[in-house]
């Protein structure tokens, strides 16, 4: 498996086409991090594992904090698709949040799960099977509250958009095998391939 290249296109994709609308805060920003945060994760996995806040420069947070990468089955290429992003235990499993910085729309990863829940999990060197729950109702509630403490921008985030920012747990199934996290896909899809944000944004 070849490690992503740092020339491989990288957009923020707030709809289908590919573009960041004008109104994207995440829009214009070196997105190189994602590539090299992949290919750590595939070198040095217990590095990769623990991602300084500081590396984003808009975030508020400071110190080291929790990261996995997550594969999805891409909604149209029916290809994996990964997306770094940062994470907190929950019982039997873990929580993300599908911010994307406050942006209008959904990340592509959050629709591919919509389209099919199961995917891939890998926190440091655990390697596991998953499926994607939305969490709803009270327990989002409760959830909101343990990111909001990890993650204080979600807050911002939420503030920016219309749209209740989605909490998915990722509850555990089984060990996986894979000794790789896949790399991105080659090129602009509609599902992932090449959608690139800060951690904290996605």
């Amino acid at each position: 498996m070849t490690a992503p290249s740092s020339d491989q296109p990288a957009t923020d994709q707030p709809g289908d086409a590919g573009e960041t609308s004008a109104d994207d805060p995440t829009r214009g920003r070196d997105l190189s991090w994602f590539f090299r945060h992949v290919e750590l994760y595939m070198t040095d996995p217990v590095a990769a594992h623990d991602w300084n806040a500081s590396e984003n420069s808009s975030a508020s947070a400071e110190g080291l904090h929790s990261t996995l990468l997550l594969v999805t089955t891409g909604r149209t290429s029916g290809e994996p698709r990964v997306a770094p992003l940062l994470y907190q235990p929950c019982g039997d499993g873990y929580l993300v949040v599908a911010s994307k910085g406050g942006t209008p729309d959904h990340p592509q990863w959050y629709k591919n799960l919509l389209a099919d829940p199961h995917c891939e999990v890998i926190a440091g060197t655990f390697n596991c099977r998953a499926v994607a729950v939305t969490v709803e109702g009270d327990e989002r509630e409760l959830r909101w509250e343990q990111m909001v403490r990890f993650w204080p921008d979600y807050e911002t985030y939420q503030a920016r958009t219309e749209r209740q920012i989605p909490i998915v747990k990722l509850v555990v199934e089984s060990v996986s095998l894979r000794e790789q996290p896949p790399a991105p896909g080659d090129g602009v899809s509609d599902d992932g391939g090449s959608e690139a944000e800060p951690l904290g944004n996605v």
